[in-house]
This record gives structure tokens, C-alpha cells and sequence, in this order.
């Protein structure tokens, strides 16, 4: 059975964890962890695939994305996970989060909310003023958003994963074909957006199910009227929300002849189009990787868009008059040379051409999760000589040794989501001249979990999130950080014992902090009988995005949480601290046969290889 939260005593868990360290300390020391060797890789891999718990978490997780993804199920059911614009439709559903319960329940939508979703996507909810009108960072109404990053970094793990199996029992290649085209329907021109356009009639993208005309104007006329002054200025007291004059400017149609759909209408965007580039390059393994599976042999599924690549590279911190600077990224300096976040011309009029999207408040800024996502790309497509490729390089190293990275991913409050991006882009795109920020960052993020730790004994193992209140999806970060970041550089650092007890202690905190989830959908693994013992695991949703403004707006997402406490998990199996090993080459888990019940763990079989 699958422990619950708090079933181990305050003391079993740190013994725990101390006992790992130890063992790993022997295993270290012998190894020099700076020069693994290759059966010793293979024993470390077995070891660890050893444990149960660890490998029924991974089933369970596999469970919850079969379960949970958005496709045409049977019926008309939650449009958490039945898709709106395809057979009956769905049951729109929001969320519900109630304080006191510290729980999440599914409510049908009420007008003006129409519920969409994107056929083979994963859940996500908007959280409006969280800090204003929320409890624990989540507001009690949550509206469910589709934007093309939750599949994104949902599909990523998912190629650390192979399945040796009849076709029909593949249950991975299922979820990554429902999902594989999804990137393609947020382009918009010559790259890529975090939005939809909401119909084939409009020219702005915008959240599906955010009512621009009977609830965002409404809204913004009323935080503009003078009348109600008073009120605003209260309410927004120490929030950082939209200055009421860019409002104005949005709503003024002799300025701006596209209304309030202003307010939402973003261009395309660095972060997206080079995860969806990314996403492209990495599913390209896939390729006659199942030769009886027709879908894998076709060479237009394997496309990748690289006319996107130019777009990224032409847009870029130089020469820029600096009242378009944004002011939030002034650490950074003049002319970085590193890559912009919009892909539009701060030069033009702001409000101009509105089918091409328009830059918040006309001033464009430099990212470091934003850069951190471009170098990724750059690396795995090859083009490390690229204009702007050292430039972003020198960003984030002096991002690493300034310590400016906890507030310099400007659309990023989830406290450890840049050295998960600038280690992954180190580690998953080859960029190795970021090793000496990896050397620096590894120091950091030890201290960091030291440091969080001290905040009670039962967070031992565990990382901070910052603006999120819940700490599984910041840890599943910290832990991947250190995976990639590797031993070896820990070793030369003179941290090698410390190194490994952090990995350790984070992999138990997070094993000791799951539960259960109830499988919905009887096609799920194909579960079919109720009384069999088929279930998934799963951990509180956690904050991974927010708007321009942090407090106006953040985004959450379940699946996103498990997303990267799976890669985690998938990558100590694969032991990526010993090295050897990427997003794109060396070694895979691969499974051979999966258990008829979660419980079942002897017969989920796995090697590596």
C-alpha cells in the first residue's frame, strides 16, 4: 500500500534519510564519483529500481497522466479530462478550492464561463489575485486555461521512458501521440504563442474560458472609473497589478481599436517557441522506435520547425532606446546581448497590427528562465553558434554567481523554476560552457534545502518554493536540478557527501509526501473492473507561472506538479548524477511488463539499458 502523508514518525524518516546518505557515501567513495564506471552505473541504476516504493510512485504516475490527459472519452464527463470540442463534448467543470479542508473539488461552470479544452492536454487553472482573495497561494475559484507549456513539460519526462510491449499495452506512446501535435496549434505567423486564439473569427489569442466582453471589461472599466478610486487603491495596496493607466490606454479606442481583448492579447514569445522547438528536436528519437506502430514510421511527425529559430535569434537585447526598458531586469545591464522575451518590435506602435499580438505596458525584457529555455533549444538542435548564444551563456552565469536568479525569471514566482531550466539546459542541451555556473549553483542549492529544512523536522529532503506555499513541486525541482547538475561536479567541489544526501533526503521526501489518486475512466491502463486495485499517486498541484504583473494572476497545474516529480523519479532511476546519459542519448527506462494492480510492484519490470 501506498503510505500516506505523515505515516512515518518525525525521527524514522530523518533516520532514514541519514541511513541513504550513508550508503550512498560508501557507494561515492568507492566509485570517486568522478569517475563512475560503467557496471558500477548499472549496479547504482539496479539498486535504486530496487525500490518499491519508488517504483510504484513511478507506475502511479504513469496511472494519473493515462487517467487525467484530455481526450474523447466515452460519454460527456469532467472536462478535467473529457475533451470539450470533440464527440459529446464535456462537463465543464472549475475549481473549487476550500480553505479549511485544504482541498480541490471539481463545480459545473456557470455562465459567462463556457468550459474548452485541448484534445490530449493536461489540466490548469488560473488563480486570480491569490494573495488578495486566496488561501495558501490558490483563490477559491479557479478557472481551468489551456496554454501550450503544461503538455509541453507534461510530454518531457516521457522520453526518458521506453516501452517494450505489444502495441496495444504501450499506455506511454498512447499518452505522447494523443498529445503530439498540440505545440503545432499555438502557432501563430512565424513562431509560437502561450495562447489560443479563443474562435477562427477573432485575431487576438487570449485564455479560452475568460470571457473577454462580459467579464473583462466589465472588470477593467470598473478598476478605471474614478468613482472607485478609493476602492482600487485599497484593494491593490502592496499587490503588484496592471498601473491603471496602461488600462486606460487599452480601453481608449482612439489609441487602441481592439478593446479590452488588449489586456490578454500577448505576441508570440521566446519561452514557447523554443519549448516547442525543443519538444520537436526531442521526439525525433522516437522515430522507428515502434516499427509495428504505423504513426512512428511516418517522417511528417517528426518535423521540426526550424524557420522559428530565426525569428528567436532576431530579436535580441541590443541597441535598444531605453524607454522600452522594462526596469525589472536592470541587473542585467545595458545591452546583454542576450535573447527578448516578445518576439515583436518594441519600436512599433503598441496597439498596432493587433493580430501579431501586443507587448505588455510596450516594453519589452530579458529573462533568465526565458534565456534558460532558448539555450536548451540551441543545444539540442546544434546551433551553439548562433547570435546571442554566448551573450545568454554570460546572463545566466552571472545570474548564478550575483544570486539574482530568485527574482529575475520575471514570469516565473515558483521559486526553483530556473536552476531546473538552466541546469536541464546545461545538462539536456550539452551547453557545457554553463559549467562554471553549475559549479557555483551547486553550492547554492545545497544551502538552499539545508536552509528549508530547518523550517521543521518534517522537511527534511524538501526545497522552497517561494510564492508556493506547497513545496512537492519545488522540491521534485531542486532534486532534478542536482541530477543534472551530476556528482561529478559535485565532487570537485568538495561537497560529494553533502551532494548525496540531498539527492537521497529529497527522493524520501517526496516518497513520504504521496497519495493515492482514485482512477476515474475505465479505459485508464485498461482498469475495466471496479474492484481491481488500480490507482495512481499523486501531490498538490504547484506554482509554476504567473502574468506580467506576479500578483495579478498565477497558474497552477496538478499535472505539471507530477510531471516533475516523474522526471525526478525517472531520472535517479537512471542514475543521471553518475552522467553518461541525456534527454536525447544514453540511457532508458525501459519497461517490459506492467502489474494488473498498482500495488503489484514485482511485476512492473524495468531495466535500464
Amino acid at each position: 500500500m501506498l503510505k500516506r502523508p505523515g505515516f512515518y514518525s518525525t525521527k524514522f524518516y530523518y533516520a532514514y534519510a541519514v541511513i541513504s546518505l550513508l550508503l550512498f557515501v560508501i557507494a561515492a567513495s568507492s566509485a570517486q564519483a568522478a569517475d563512475i564506471s560503467y557496471t558500477d552505473v548499472k549496479s547504482l541504476c539496479e539498486k535504486r529500481m530496487g525500490n518499491a516504493n519508488l517504483k510504484r510512485a513511478v507506475l502511479g504516475l504513469l496511472v494519473y497522466f493515462d487517467d487525467t490527459q484530455v481526450r474523447n472519452r466515452p460519454g460527456t464527463k469532467s472536462s478535467v479530462f473529457d475533451a470539450s470540442d470533440a464527440g459529446e463534448g464535456c462537463d465543464g467543470k472549475v475549481e473549487l478550492n476550500v480553505p479549511l479542508l485544504n482541498k480541490a473539488l471539481s463545480l459545473p461552470a456557470i455562465p459567462p464561463i463556457k468550459v474548452r479544452n485541448v484534445e490530449g492536454e493536461w489540466w490548469s487553472t488560473v488563480h486570480f489575485l491569490p494573495k488578495k482573495i486566496g488561501f495558501k497561494g490558490k483563490s477559491m475559484i479557479a478557472i481551468p486555461d489551456s496554454n501550450l507549456f503544461v503538455p509541453a513539460f507534461v510530454v518531457y519526462p516521457l522520453f526518458l521512458l521506453r516501452e517494450n510491449l505489444p502495441a496495444a499495452d504501450r499506455h506511454i506512446a498512447k499518452m505522447l501521440k494523443h498529445a503530439w501535435n498540440i505545440n503545432e496549434r499555438y502557432k501563430r505567423g512565424d513562431a509560437y504563442n502561450f495562447w489560443l486564439k479563443p474562435s477562427g473569427q477573432t485575431v487576438y489569442t487570449a485564455p479560452y474560458n475568460i470571457p473577454i466582453e462580459k467579464a473583462v471589461l466589465p472588470l477593467a472599466k470598473a478598476y478605471i472609473n474614478p468613482k472607485l478610486a478609493f476602492f482600487w487603491k485599497g484593494f491593490a495596496k502592496g499587490l503588484n497589478v496592471p498601473p491603471s493607466d496602461w488600462v486606460i490606454r487599452c480601453l481608449d479606442e482612439n489609441e487602441n481599436q481592439s478593446g479590452a481583448s488588449a489586456l490578454f492579447n500577448i505576441p508570440n514569445d521566446s519561452d514557447d517557441s523554443s519549448t516547442a522547438l525543443a519538444i520537436q528536436q526531442i521526439r525525433g528519437q522516437l522515430k522507428g522506435a515502434y516499427s509495428d506502430d504505423a504513426f512512428f514510421l511516418v517522417p511528417g511527425n517528426f518535423a521540426v520547425d526550424n524557420g522559428v529559430m530565426d525569428v528567436i535569434l532576431k530579436y535580441r537585447d541590443t541597441a535598444r532606446d531605453p524607454k522600452f526598458e522594462d526596469g525589472r531586469d536592470a541587473w542585467k545591464g545595458v545591452e546583454s546581448g542576450a535573447y527578448l522575451t516578445w518576439l515583436r518590435d518594441e519600436k512599433e506602435p503598441t496597439f498596432s497590427e493587433p493580430e501579431r499580438g501586443i507587448i505588455p505596458l510596450g516594453k519589452n525584457n530579458v529573462d533568465i528562465v526565458v534565456n534558460s529555455n532558448v539555450l536548451l533549444m540551441l543545444g539540442l538542435t546544434g546551433n551553439k553558434r548562433a547570435p546571442g548564444y554566448n551573450e545568454a551563456v554570460s546572463l545566466l552565469t552571472k545570474a548564478v554567481f550575483k544570486k539574482v536568479w530568485p527574482a529575475a525569471g520575471l514570469y516565473y514566482p515558483q521559486y526553483m523554476i530556473f536552476p531546473y531550466t538552466v541546469t536541464r539546459a546545461y545538462r539536456d542541451g550539452g551547453n557545457d560552457a554553463l559549467r562554471p555556473a553549475m559549479k557555483k549553483l551547486v553550492h547554492d542549492l545545497i544551502d538552499e534545502q539545508r536552509m528549508y529544512s530547518k523550517t521543521g523536522n518534517d522537511k527534511v529532503g524538501a526545497f522552497p518554493g517561494g510564492e508556493d506555499k506547497t513545496d512537492y513541486l519545488s522540491t521534485a525541482l531542486g532534486l532534478i536540478s542536482l541530477l543534472n547538475i551530476g556528482a561529478d561536479i559535485a565532487y570537485e567541489e568538495g561537497l560529494l557527501n553533502d551532494y548525496n544526501f540531498a539527492v537521497e533526503s529529497a527522493v524520501a521526501y517526496l516518497l513520504n509526501t504521496a497519495k493515492k489518486y482514485r482512477v476515474k475512466n475505465p479505459e485508464t491502463f485498461g482498469a475495466g473492473e471496479k474492484d481491481r486495485d488500480l490507482y495512481g499517486v499523486r501531490w498538490d498541484s504547484g506554482l509554476f507561472f504567473s502574468a506580467s504583473f506576479w500578483d495579478l494572476a498565477h497558474w497552477r497545474s496538478e499535472p505539471f506538479a507530477q510531471a516533475m516529480i516523474l522526471e525526478a523519479f525517472v531520472k535517479y532511476m537512471l542514475a543521471y548524477d553518475a552522467g553518461g546519459t541525456t534527454i536525447m542519448s544514453g540511457r532508458r527506462l525501459h519497461i517490459k511488463q506492467y502489474p494488473h494492480e498498482t500495488g503489484d510492484v514485482e511485476n512492473f519490470i524495468l531495466e535500464v539499458k
